[in-house]
C-alpha cells in the first residue's frame, strides 16, 4: 500500500505522529481480545479523525464513506472500514483523553522548534452548537414540558397495562427508554434554572438579613438603654430621690430604629417574593443581574452569544496563540462575555509551558507579553498577577502613540480606570508594536478553524463533548504547522 501514495503524502505524517504519542489512554478503554469480534486499533481511529479533521471533513458518516472510496483514507485503515458508529463512540469514549492529547502534540511542535513565545494573543470566537435558538425555553415552559412528558409517559404505561402488551422499554436499560434524553435534557435545565436563581439571590438575600440584624440589634440596644433608664428612675422614685424627670416612654431614635426594622423586613420580604417570582418561573430574568431565565431543551448547556452577525445558540471558543500561530491552550466556556476568561486562560498558557519546557529542550519558552482585545478589559484583569498584558481600552488600534478608536467606559472627555492604565500603557515605546502583532497572530487562526477544519458549528452537545472537538480541531491545526514547516520539506529535501 506504500505504493499508492507519493513519500511526501500527509498520510505518512499522520502515521507517523500517532505512532510517537502516547495512546495508553485510549488502549485502556479499547476493547482488543476475549470473546466476541476483535475491537478497532485506537490508534486507527486516531488517525483517521486526524486526516478527516485536516481534510474538514467533520461527519461520522462521511469518514465511513471515505475509508471505502478515497486511497488517503483507506491506507490509513489498512481497508479495515470502520462503521460510523465506531467513530462517533470512539469520540465520545475518549473525550476525556483529547486535552492530554493536545499537550502531546503541542510539545511535538515545540521540540521541532515551532512558536515563538515573546508575544501571546488570546482571543474568543463564538460557534454555534448543535441546537437551535427557537428551542429556548422559559422556567415555567420548562416545567410545563416536563409535566407533560411524564403525563404522556403515564398514559402510553397505563394503556399497555391495560391492553396487556409489552412495554418498548421493559427490555432496555435505564435511560434508554423511548423519550428518556430529552426528558433528562429538560431536567438538567430546569435544575440549572433553579441552581442559577439562588446562586443570584442569595448574595442579596444574605445582605437583606445583615442588614435586618443590624437593625434589630440595634432597636434591642435603644430599648435595653431605655429599660435601664426607666428601671433607675423607678428606684430613685421608691427611695423618694428622684433627680431627674422620667424618662420619655419613646424618643425620636427609638422610633428612627423601629422603622429601620420595619424597613428592612419589608426589604426582605419584597425580595423573598421576587426571588419566589423567578424560581417559578413567572419571572423571565433575573431582576439584579438581568440574566435570562431560559434554557435550551436541545443543548441545555449552550447559550445565546453575540456576534457581529447576530445572535447565535453557541459556544465562546477561547484560543491562546503564540507567534507562528501556534495554538498554545484552548479552551470552551458558556460565558458569552470574554472578561472571566483573561485569568484561566493565562494559567493554561503557563501550565502548557510548563509541560513543553519538562519534555523538550527549548529554552526560549518564557512569555514576554499576552495580548488582548477589549472584551477583556476589566479593572480585576489589569491588576491580576501573572504575565505583562496588554489589554485594547476599547475598540480601535494605536497609531503614532495614540489610541485611534473608541474608548471603553468614556464619560465625556474624562478616561478613568482600566482604560485609562492601558492607554498610559500602550504609549510606552514598543508597546504599540507589540499590541498591533495581536490580530495578526490570533485572527487568522480562528478563520482557520472555522474554515479548514469546518469548525463553525459543533457536532457534538454539552459543554465537556464541545471542549474535546475544540481539543481535538486545535490539534489538527498545529499538526498542519508541524507538517507543511517541518516534516514536509524534510521530505522534498531527501
Amino acid at each position: 500500500m506504500r505504493e499508492w501514495l507519493p513519500a511526501d503524502h500527509l498520510v505518512w505524517f499522520v502515521l507517523e505522529v500517532v505512532a510517537e504519542l502516547d495512546t495508553s489512554v485510549l488502549h485502556a478503554k479499547s476493547k482488543r481480545g476475549g470473546t466476541g469480534r476483535e475491537g478497532y486499533d485506537p490508534d486507527m481511529l486516531l488517525g483517521v479523525l486526524f486526516y478527516a479533521s485536516t481534510q474538514g471533513i467533520r461527519s461520522s458518516r462521511q469518514i465511513e464513506r471515505a475509508c471505502s472510496e478515497d486511497v488517503a483514507f483507506r491506507v490509513l485503515c489498512a481497508q479495515d472500514v470502520p462503521d460510523y458508529t465506531v467513530l462517533a463512540k470512539f469520540r465520545q469514549a475518549h473525550q476525556d483523553a483529547m486535552a492530554g492529547l493536545f499537550a502531546q502534540v503541542l510539545a511535538l511542535c515545540v521540540g521541532r522548534g515551532l512558536g515563538r513565545f515573546g508575544v501571546i494573543a488570546v482571543d474568543g470566537t463564538k460557534i454555534k452548537a448543535n441546537a437551535s435558538k427557537e428551542k429556548m425555553r422559559t422556567l415555567k415552559k420548562l416545567r410545563e414540558l416536563a409535566a407533560e412528558e411524564l403525563a404522556a409517559a403515564a398514559d402510553v404505561d397505563e394503556a399497555e397495562d391495560a391492553a396487556l402488551v409489552p412495554s418498548a422499554s421493559e427490555d432496555l436499560p435505564p435511560g434508554f427508554e423511548p423519550g428518556s434524553d430529552r426528558r433528562s435534557r429538560i431536567r438538567a435545565a430546569i435544575k440549572d434554572l433553579e441552581e442559577v436563581v439562588e446562586d443570584e439571590n442569595k448574595p442579596h438575600d444574605d445582605a437583606l438579613e445583615k442588614r435586618l440584624a443590624k437593625a434589630e440589634a440595634k432597636l434591642a440596644r435603644l430599648e435595653a438603654n431605655r429599660a435601664a433608664l426607666q428601671q433607675k428612675y423607678d428606684d430613685a422614685v421608691a427611695n423618694n430621690r428622684p433627680t431627674r424627670p422620667a424618662p420619655r416612654p419613646d424618643t425620636t431614635r427609638l422610633q428612627d430604629a423601629r422603622k429601620g426594622v420595619a424597613h428592612a423586613h419589608t426589604l426582605l420580604a419584597r425580595s423573598a417574593a421576587q426571588a419566589a417570582k423567578e424560581a417559578s418561573g413567572e419571572a423571565d430574568r433575573i431582576r439584579r443581574t438581568r440574566r435570562i431565565l431560559q434554557r435550551n431543551t436541545t443543548d441545555p448547556q449552550a447559550r445565546m452569544m453575540h456576534t457581529r452577525n447576530g445572535y447565535i445558540m453557541g459556544y465562546n471558543a477561547q484560543l491562546a496563540v503564540a507567534e507562528g500561530q501556534l495554538i498554545v491552550a484552548v479552551s470552551a466556556t458558556d460565558a458569552p462575555n470574554d472578561q472571566e476568561q483573561l485569568v484561566p486562560m493565562m494559567r493554561q498558557v503557563e501550565a502548557a509551558l510548563q509541560h513543553c519546557r519538562a519534555v523538550t529542550d527549548r529554552t526560549d519558552l518564557d512569555v514576554g507579553t499576552v495580548v488582548f482585545d477589549n472584551g477583556y478589559l476589566s479593572e480585576d484583569n489589569v491588576a491580576a498577577p501573572g504575565y505583562d498584558r496588554l489589554i485594547a481600552p476599547g475598540r480601535g488600534t494605536m497609531k503614532d502613540g495614540k489610541w485611534a478608536g473608541k474608548v471603553k467606559g468614556q464619560e465625556g472627555h474624562k478616561i478613568t480606570g482600566a482604560a485609562q492604565t492601558m492607554l498610559t500603557k500602550l504609549a510606552l515605546p514598543g508597546n504599540q508594536e507589540i499590541y498591533n502583532r495581536r490580530s495578526p497572530i490570533v485572527e487568522p487562526v480562528n478563520g482557520h478553524l472555522k474554515d479548514r477544519r469546518r469548525l463553525r458549528q459543533f457536532g457534538r452537545r454539552g459543554l465537556a463533548a464541545v471542549d474535546a472537538e475544540l481539543n481535538f480541531d486545535a490539534m489538527t491545526t498545529n499538526l498542519m504547522k508541524l507538517f507543511t514547516q517541518v516534516w514536509q520539506p524534510a521530505r522534498i529535501a531527501t
